[in-house]
């Protein structure tokens, strides 16, 4: 059975095919400027998934990862709110 917390939030996944990386990365790879060791790319800053992380924070959520066999799954979990009251539309004529 889930939690109160579970069934008041909406996760989000998505999955990379690929090398997984270590659990201890998936804990690294969200703080600023971190990128994984040997990623010799010259794309990316590494400031990506730190900016996705705060703007989730801000939403009184979370977001991670988690290495599987062949990849890895990036998730946010956002709370449910519900819905403001529908503001009423004023006559502008």
């Amino acid at each position: 059975m889930e939690s109160d917390d579970t069934q008041k939030a909406l996760e989000v996944d998505l999955f990379t095919s690929g090398i997984p990386i270590s659990p201890k990365e998936a804990l690294l790879i969200f703080e600023d400027g971190y990128k994984i060791a040997g990623d010799n790319t010259e794309g990316g800053s590494g400031h990506g998934l730190h900016f996705v992380n705060n703007i989730v924070h801000l939403h009184g959520g979370h977001a991670g990862c988690k290495p599987k066999e062949n990849g890895n799954i990036f998730y946010i979990v956002l709370p449910k709110v519900s819905r403001p009251n529908k503001i009423e539309r004023r006559d502008r004529s």
